[in-house]
């Protein structure tokens, strides 16, 4: 993504304001729903409630980069094939790739983050960390501000997830999705990591997550949510 690289560098830490906790920063880690899918259908409303996905090709070849909601309810996803991926939902509608229109709204996206904290840290043109510690309101309170300016400025939603540091708030966003924010506080940042499944972790794949529990280092939750840390969160 060529625009990260024009982006200022960060500043240092800021200080905590009166509201946080003592010491407690606030780490918001922000992330575009299906982005290049959500891309694809502005200006087109014949899109409009049709699953879609984006594509380098729409013959059989090709492969899913990105799709909406109502292609992945019809089991498509990210790295399927194409001609897979038409199998499981025959209406799907395949968009090429637009660069140009990711790179110009990724811009408007990142004036707003730097509108609100100079602290920003750019992962891709559809993800970036921001550092609100210094930002007046709660976390909720920073997080529907964000959504609902990006919303208003690019027509494209954003999920939030924030908490003490870049880890937590990266797996509060997977907990936001679709369309959502959910904050982890240093509090109960405990408790949320010891009922996490294992696989929400990043880097743990399925080799990996193999590997943890023959080590006695995953165990069933019970709830049938997956892979739980069996010990307590250090």
């Amino acid at each position: 993504e060529s625009f990260l690289e024009g982006l200022p560098p960060a500043p240092p830490p800021p200080l905590p304001t009166p509201s946080r906790r003592r010491g407690e920063r606030l780490i918001m880690h922000i992330d575009m729903d299906c982005f290049f899918a959500a891309v694809a259908a502005l200006g087109r409303p014949e899109l409009d409630n049709l699953p879609v996905a984006v594509s380098w090709s729409s013959a059989g070849a090709g492969e899913v980069s990105s799709c909406n909601y109502a292609a992945r309810a019809a089991g498509c996803g990210a790295g399927m094939r194409i001609a897979r991926a038409k199998e499981m939902c025959p209406d799907l509608v395949v968009m090429p790739y637009e660069f140009e229109r990711y790179s110009a709204i990724a811009l408007d996206v990142y004036r707003i983050f730097h509108d609100v904290t100079p602290h920003v840290m750019g992962v891709s043109v559809d993800e970036a960390y921001i550092d609100a510690t210094g930002c007046e309101g709660t976390a909720e309170e920073v997080a529907a501000m964000i959504r609902a300016r990006v919303l208003h400025k690019t027509g494209c939603v954003a999920s939030v997830g924030s908490g003490p540091n870049r880890l937590i708030a990266r797996l509060a966003t997977k907990r936001a999705k679709p369309d959502g924010a959910h904050h982890v506080s240093a509090a109960t940042a405990a408790v949320f990591l010891a009922v996490l499944p294992a696989e929400d972790l990043p880097g743990v794949g399925r080799g990996t997550l193999d590997k943890l529990k023959r080590a006695g280092g995953v165990g069933g939750s019970g709830g049938g949510a997956g892979n739980t840390f069996s010990g307590s969160p250090r």
